[in-house]
């Protein structure tokens, strides 16, 4: 299989489109596309062009040119856009993406003082206009410059996109658990001091003041008996 061919299948894959979809976008038949993905022909100039607007790409892309999937007139509103529909498309691990993406949203939201604008489009997955509107319509560039380095974190993590600077891989790879030893070597802080630091979550739900208390005063129990 051709790179051209291992891009459209790959970029289809990701939009859960089937041959016969496309085809039928493009006003062909079925085995003419699938052609094109196993590398027997190569489409013509108009075809790719059409074939890279469906496939949320670029021509060079798909040629292998370049390896950013992003069209080259992609700004920071149009990218946004892109990764949040990315990441958004049914997915096998679509229940942890959707938990990874809320966590960011409103990590980033507080972060930025954005909380109220995205915290009311938050309240159903089904509402991606909605959202991508409240986050592209805010003013504040770094805080789309963070919402979309996020975006990317978490395509790259579940192998939704390759990152071409390669930047993210570092990110993704470094320590998963320094949160946590951060968390555990703060224990000696008293409850309050430890609730104004972090945020706990188990399996996406946030523990209440209560849980947390008891959580800590288990660690230290455990602590204390280790050093026994």
């Amino acid at each position: 299989m051709s790179i051209l061919g291992e891009r459209i299948k790959d970029l289809r894959l990701k939009k859960n489109l089937k041959q016969d979809e496309i085809a039928e976008m493009l006003g062909m038949k079925r085995s003419n596309f699938s052609s094109y993905e196993t590398g027997r022909t190569i489409p013509p100039s108009n075809i790719l062009s059409e074939l890279a607007t469906i496939l949320g790409t670029s021509t060079d892309y798909l040629l292998g040119k370049t390896s950013n999937p992003l069209p080259i007139y992609f700004d920071i509103n149009d990218s946004i856009r892109y990764f949040l529909k990315l990441i958004t498309s049914d997915h096998p691990s679509s229940s942890k993406i959707q938990s990874d993406l809320w966590d960011s949203l409103d990590r980033m939201s507080t972060k930025h003082s954005q909380y109220n604008t995205i915290k009311i489009n938050m309240l159903s997955s089904d509402k991606f206009d909605q959202l991508a509107d409240a986050i592209v319509f805010i003013e504040d560039q770094k805080f789309k410059s963070d919402i979309l380095l996020e975006l990317k974190t978490i395509a790259h993590k579940y192998y939704l996109w390759d990152d071409p600077s390669g930047h993210l891989e570092t990110k993704i790879n470094s320590d998963p658990f320094a949160n946590e030893k951060e968390f555990l070597s703060k224990i000696d802080l008293s409850d309050e001091e430890l609730l104004a630091q972090f945020k706990l979550t188990v399996d996406g739900r946030d523990l209440t003041v209560k849980e947390i208390k008891k959580l800590l005063a288990f660690l230290r129990m455990e602590r204390n008996l280790d050093l026994d």
